[in-house]
């Protein structure tokens, strides 16, 4: 499995759909996957049962994801995901991990016009919070198998890496 990892906003559900296309490969969003399975959105997930339980819920989800599917997945994490609990070393250790880098300027100028509702930026100013998560975050994001500007990327950038992660599996 490839697991694409980074600040929300940072491109990982559109860059991991646009390579498991062009790859021919199967893809999953795994917030999308999350919501379909509990039957509402991430948003409405938080607020009836708090960020924890989401935490919770989105390990599990992860865990179905990495036992039930074929090995040569494509999957778009949220934000979060790798900073909580073994999820990181999860994904590690199913596949490989790609980091997508965006500058924070960008994620602030994506996520101040984004229609999503996100549990965490509400009522804050949208700068110090995405910063604070970068903050917090960080420290696993560049963790991972490879890292991605996402100002300069293609999909000729992840068909490099392609064949590397595929032979991990």
């Amino acid at each position: 499995m490839i697991f694409f990892i980074g600040m929300p906003g940072s491109g990982k559900s559109f860059w991991a759909s646009t390579l498991a296309t062009a790859c021919e490969l199967p893809f999953i969003d795994l917030d999308a996957y999350l919501e379909e399975k509990v039957q509402m959105t991430i948003a409405e997930y938080f607020d009836a049962h708090g960020e924890e339980a989401f935490r919770e819920k989105e390990r599990e989800i992860l865990e179905e994801v990495i036992t039930t599917k074929e090995k040569n997945y494509v999957v778009a994490c949220g934000g979060g995901t790798p900073a909580f609990f073994d999820n990181l070393q999860k994904m590690k250790n199913a596949g490989c991990t790609v980091y997508l880098h965006a500058d924070m300027s960008m994620i602030v100028q994506r996520l101040a016009h984004s229609p999503t509702r996100r549990p965490l930026l509400e009522g804050k100013d949208i700068n110090s919070a995405l910063t604070e998560l970068y903050d917090q975050r960080n420290p696993f994001f560049s963790q991972a198998d490879y890292i991605f500007d996402v100002e300069n990327i293609s999909v000729a950038n992840f068909e490099k890496i392609i064949p590397t992660c595929l032979d991990r599996l």
